[in-house]
């Protein structure tokens, strides 16, 4: 099977000329400090679990009503164009209930299935879903529910201004504090090459890739390609705090940030 890039990816193409699924493949480091954060939540969480059911301990020896416990005991984590749901599996695992939405049908009783038998700690969910119906999640209102949400390779594919609109409904979502981590195909990777709208500012930035490009790495729809300044500014502008980004070896950008 053919590499598509110098990360050693396989075609394993999304629907409807949407990239290829690396997901599956391979975790960045976007990938891993989600999980690293859920792993954080849940000690946090357990910690306070902890100290709770001492509290109550001392309470009732005291003969005193225990107080009200406010511990939270879960940690909620979304993945937006989720494809496979190899980063879904990966945020589970890590002790998040997680959650995969994409706009294409890829089996979730299958996906629900192997999940049954691979994870041990938290637990999946998929629906097959555009991310502009947030903070709909299935069929459920999700407002400041999520405490991490990741939007790998998804943004690129909507216009300058759906994209403000997307990056509203995300804060929508996200408690208080919670993480974000977004990526976009880059104007100074490979996929600008014979790309016709390089040269137009990024809000009227909106076209297919040459042909080689778009064949050879299945982004066959229209896309706005990002500088690293581009994205940060539309993350801020959304309400967040960008904490790391950066230009990966590629060319695309990356940016992770907290909802202030």
């Amino acid at each position: 099977m053919q590499n598509t890039n110098i990360y050693g990816d396989k075609l394993i193409s999304l629907t409807a000329g949407h990239g290829v699924d690396v997901a599956s493949q391979r975790a960045d480091w976007m990938d891993l400090d989600a999980c690293e954060q859920i792993t954080r939540l849940c000690q946090s969480i357990k910690s306070q679990s902890i100290e709770s059911q001492s509290d109550e301990i001392l309470s009732l020896n005291n003969r005193a009503a225990p107080a009200s416990s406010s511990v939270k005991t879960e940690v909620f984590a979304l993945d937006i164009g989720c494809g496979f749901g190899g980063q879904v599996f990966r945020m589970a695992q890590a002790g998040a209930h997680s959650v995969g939405i994409d706009n294409a049908d890829f089996n979730a009783d299958q996906r629900m299935a192997e999940a049954a038998r691979t994870i041990t700690n938290g637990s999946v969910g998929f629906h097959q879903q555009n991310l502009m119906l947030l903070p709909l999640v299935g069929k459920t209102i999700c407002k400041t529910h999520f405490d991490v949400v990741i939007c790998q390779r998804v943004i690129h594919y909507l216009k300058y201004n759906l994209s403000e609109k997307a990056l509203s409904r995300i804060r929508d979502v996200l408690k208080p504090g919670g993480f974000l981590y977004l990526s976009a195909s880059g104007l100074g990777s490979e996929l600008a090459n014979e790309y016709s709208a390089a040269n137009l500012p990024v809000r009227d930035r909106f076209a297919e890739l040459g042909q080689a490009m778009a064949i050879r790495h299945q982004i066959l729809q229209p896309v706005c390609l990002y500088r690293l300044e581009e994205l940060e500014a539309l993350v801020r502008s959304a309400g967040f705090v960008v904490s790391r980004s950066e230009v990966s070896a590629f060319g695309n950008i990356k940016v992770a940030a907290r909802k202030t």
